[in-house]
C-alpha cells in the first residue's frame, strides 16, 4: 500500500497501524517479519512488524538531506 504523509516527522496512522497488523496477519511470506517504512517531508521512519509477537517496533529513522536519505 502506498499514500503519503506530508509531516516533517513521520508517524503511522490508526488506519495504518490496522492495515499493517492485518498484512502480518494475512500476508503470505517466506519470513515472520515485515518492514514498514513511511518518508515524511525532512525524515523518515521504518518500522519492524513480528508476526510471531504480533508487534510493532520501531527500528530506524533518518534524514532526508538534498534529495538523499541520511541514516
Amino acid at each position: 500500500e502506498w499514500h503519503t504523509h506530508p509531516q516533517v516527522s513521520p508517524f503511522y496512522s490508526s488506519q495504518d497501524k490496522g492495515n499493517w497488523l492485518k498484512l502480518m496477519k494475512e500476508s503470505i511470506t517466506s519470513t515472520d517479519f515485515l518492514i514498514y517504512l513511511i518518508s515524511g517531508t525532512s525524515t523518515y521512519k521504518i518500522w519492524l512488524g513480528d508476526r510471531n509477537e504480533k508487534q510493532i517496533y520501531k527500528i530506524g529513522e533518518g534524514r532526508i538531506t538534498g534529495g538523499r536519505h541520511m541514516v
